[in-house]
């Protein structure tokens, strides 16, 4: 299976990732988003599967000759709470359920489109992570957004929106949410675990 997974593709964690744990639980608190309850995605459309993304990462290097969950099989650029990097999905993200995401047929990027995604991600690695962004977003509905620091799924929305393919067309970048980037219509499941 990790030979259809290739460079532009992003993963989608569904458990307690730092970020949440950190700045405000925001899955596990009710008072502070209505999306706190399991969440009902139609997974390529052939079933209904309950999974509730809390973390988004890009992945830009695959390596068909390593199984999932071996150091560098995948290798992402993520955004956590100690900023952008690019680094190895951790053995503790192969533990708990994620999702591969794909765009589906007929809305690839354009050569041109890829190549300002990757441009744009590398040109994000060093920044610092925006807690205001997140914060304001998941907690007051308020754009609190930081325009030179990323909170993992505004970062996730913003490479796919720069190389041509936005994940969702009614949702803000300060506004976008992991599960947003893991229901657009234009992105399809191609592996998934545990």
């Amino acid at each position: 299976m990790i030979e259809i997974i290739k460079p532009g593709d992003f993963m989608a964690l569904d458990g307690n990732t730092p970020v949440f744990s950190v700045v405000v639980d925001y899955y596990s608190n009710p008072t502070l988003a209505n999306e706190a309850e399991d969440l009902m995605a139609l997974n390529d459309g052939r079933r209904a599967e309950k999974f509730n993304p809390t973390h988004v990462q890009i992945i830009v290097r695959v390596d068909p000759s390593k199984k999932f969950g071996e150091k560098d099989s995948i290798v992402v650029v993520s955004c956590d709470p100690n900023g952008v990097f690019c680094r190895s999905v951790r053995p503790e993200e192969w533990a708990q359920r994620w999702r591969i995401m794909s765009l589906i047929p007929g809305h690839e990027f354009s050569e041109e489109g890829f190549q300002n995604a990757l441009k744009f991600c590398f040109s994000t690695i060093g920044h610092q992570y925006d807690y205001a962004g997140c914060f304001g977003d998941f907690t007051f509905n308020a754009d609190l957004q930081d325009k030179h620091d990323w909170f993992c799924s505004e970062h996730v929305f913003m490479f796919y929106w720069i190389g041509g393919r936005p994940l969702q067309q009614r949702v803000k970048a300060a506004f976008i949410k992991p599960r947003d980037c893991y229901i657009s219509p234009i992105v399809t499941t191609v592996a998934s675990g545990p």
